[in-house]
């Protein structure tokens, strides 16, 4: 039996992943939340309070698994906001907003992209 018999392989969901986001956001300077989807370009992220589309903002995270820290500028591209619930006493309201990255040094990108292969979103 070899060392490499007795690692155990745990599997880690991609997705989400927490992130912050900061930026203008009224009386608040903060927003966190989770990223649902990640590319090269940018990502969607879930977040408490809306972003407003064309404002900039700056978002730290970290990869997972792969442990690349990010603290980008990105910009709001789209918001997409609905309700979750029906009932007026429970109204929730889910925003959804997709962020494009700013200028992703070429090291942050390479790490990006290989997150993204050993995940299979890209081959």
């Amino acid at each position: 039996m070899t060392d490499s018999d007795n690692i155990r392989k745990i599997k880690v969901a991609p997705y989400p992943f927490f992130a912050v986001l900061r930026g203008n956001f009224g009386s608040h300077t903060e927003s966190k939340g989770a990223i649902v989807k990640l590319t090269v370009t940018g990502f969607l992220m879930e977040v408490p309070i809306p972003c407003v589309v064309g404002e900039k903002y700056e978002v730290e995270f970290t990869l997972p698994v792969i442990g690349t820290e990010y603290i980008e500028l990105v910009v709001a591209v789209k918001s997409y906001d609905k309700m979750r619930s029906k009932t007026s006493e429970t109204r929730e309201i889910y925003h959804l907003v997709e962020l494009h990255f700013r200028s992703l040094k070429v090291d942050k990108k390479v790490s990006l992209e290989n997150f993204l292969r050993q995940i299979g979103q890209v081959k």
